[in-house]
């Protein structure tokens, strides 16, 4: 559901982007938000847990953000 959205990448100064990635990996800290994207589906490949997200308010975009690296804040657990 991300690949061909635009996007605003907060980490590169608020670039807008088009996804062109058919699943997005976390290799590095994020906080981008997507337009159009309101049905998000998470995979953690290391365990193989899927998460989907449905919104029931109207929201049609969504917020990918992990702080990746970031050991205080507990990175390797989770992505918002």
């Amino acid at each position: 559901s991300f690949k061909g959205k635009e996007y605003i990448d907060k980490m590169d100064g608020a670039t807008k982007k088009t996804e062109e990635r058919d699943a997005l990996t976390i290799t590095s800290e994020t906080d981008s938000v997507y337009m159009g994207v309101n049905d998000p589906a998470i995979e953690d490949t290391g365990t193989g847990k899927k998460l989907s997200v449905q919104t029931t308010s109207g929201w049609e975009d969504c917020v990918v953000w992990n702080p990746y690296g970031d050991e205080g804040m507990g990175f390797d657990n989770f992505v918002c």
